[in-house]
């Protein structure tokens, strides 16, 4: 494995300014730590939109529910002051995408599946659903210590022949990482911190290349994923979430699928 110290950057990546609304409200790419939220109601009521045949994009907004927990519950989401749940038994690392009218403050409830309202485990705390929008709520975190994270997926600035890669640290047990690129050598982010989301504009194509990780920050990459097929996405959710033998890669595109990488060269491969 190559020393990042010895690394010149070819060239640099612009992160791109998007909202994040962690799950403790503060604007800092992080969660409560904990994300234990009880029942009652919402202050915002959101209708989901049932008749989506005649819409369009920007007639709508999108939701789209994430698990990162591999070791917590399959879930129910509940979203704004609904008191039935709009998604049922999400697993990791299932996505479920909602169409829902335009509405602001909206919290999204992660409750244990079957299980009541109080019972909630996680939230993702005000989300604000604009027209023409695609929002993302994840749980993630241990089974104790379940948390949420949201952001706002956004292309409409991405240059022509470019892929926007938004990665988020979702993987318990550890610190701040650095992730890197091969082939060729690039610093993407560095100290992106657990719970944090960062932007980076990658030049297609991008299929077949490496995504590495420092989990100890010393210049050496002790993770490597090689990156599944892209080709068709125009933003790609990129999330390092903690399995039993160590990091997955959960790759989350526009076509509502989930990809998990392992890494190399044990385990290495796609599920």
């Amino acid at each position: 494995m190559r020393n990042l110290t010895t690394l010149i950057p070819l060239f640099l990546f612009a992160a791109a300014g998007c909202d994040v609304l962690p799950g403790n409200g503060h604007n800092n790419g992080h969660g409560n730590g904990h994300g234990n939220d009880g029942g009652g109601d919402a202050d915002t009521d959101v209708d989901s939109d049932s008749d989506t045949d005649s819409d369009t994009d920007a007639d709508v907004a999108l939701l789209r529910v994430v698990n990162l927990s591999p070791k917590g519950p399959a879930v129910d989401a509940y979203v704004g002051a609904s008191t039935t749940p709009q998604i049922t038994t999400l697993k990791y690392p299932d996505v479920s995408t909602l169409t829902l009218d335009a509405a602001s403050g909206v919290d999204v409830k992660f409750v244990p599946a079957g299980g009541a309202l109080a019972d909630a485990v996680a939230a993702a705390h005000g989300i604000d659903l604009a027209l023409g929008s695609t929002n993302v709520a994840a749980m993630f975190g241990p089974p104790y210590a379940l948390d949420a994270l949201t952001y706002v997926d956004d292309p409409s600035d991405v240059a022509p022949g470019d892929l926007r890669v938004r990665f988020s640290h979702v993987a318990s047990g550890i610190g701040p990482i650095d992730v890197w690129m091969t082939q060729p050598d690039v610093v993407l982010i560095q100290n992106l911190a657990y719970g944090a989301t960062q932007v980076q504009d990658l030049p297609r194509p991008v299929n077949g290349s490496v995504i590495a990780l420092d989990t100890n920050h010393d210049g050496i990459a002790d993770l490597r994923f090689t990156l599944p097929d892209l080709a068709a996405a125009d933003t790609v959710d990129v999330f390092v979430a903690t399995e039993a033998k160590g990091p997955d890669l959960v790759f989350l595109q526009g076509d509502d699928t989930t990809t998990r990488v392992q890494p190399e060269p044990d385990g290495g491969g796609q599920d």
